[in-house]
C-alpha cells in the first residue's frame, strides 16, 4: 500500500514514478512525499511493544504535513491546505470546544 500511495501521490503531481525510484536522492517534494508515506504506512512501534504485537495507524505529525506543503508549494483557491483542523468536540450532544485533529487527507494534493 505505501508503494501504491507513493505512486499515486506522485502522479497527481505530474511526477512519474519511475523518474523518482530512489527518493533519498529526490528533490524536496519527492522527499516529503516519501516521508509522508511512509509514516503513515510504516509507522514506527509503540513505546514497550513486542515482536508480533500490532501498532495501531498513527497520522503523520505535524512538521511532515508542513514540510510537505512547503516542499512542493501546495496551494488552494482557499485556506483549506492545513495539516491541522479544529472542529468542534461533542459529548452526549454536548458542546465542549474545539479539538485539534491532524489531518490524514493532505496526501492527495
Amino acid at each position: 500500500q505505501a508503494v501504491q500511495a507513493y505512486t499515486y501521490h506522485l502522479a497527481a503531481m505530474n511526477m512519474d514514478a519511475w523518474d523518482h525510484r530512489d527518493p533519498e536522492s529526490g528533490s524536496d517534494c519527492v522527499r516529503s512525499i516519501w516521508r509522508m508515506v511512509c509514516s503513515t504506512y510504516l509507522p514506527k512501534a509503540e513505546a514497550g511493544c513486542v515482536p508480533g504485537d500490532s501498532t495501531s495507524l498513527l497520522k503523520p505529525c505535524r512538521n511532515t504535513c508542513e514540510n510537505y506543503i512547503q516542499a512542493c508549494g501546495v496551494e488552494c483557491c482557499d485556506e483549506s491546505v492545513k495539516c491541522v483542523f479544529e472542529r468542534p468536540l461533542a459529548v452526549s450532544g454536548a458542546s465542549l470546544g474545539l479539538a485539534a485533529t491532524s489531518a490524514e487527507t493532505v496526501l492527495v494534493a
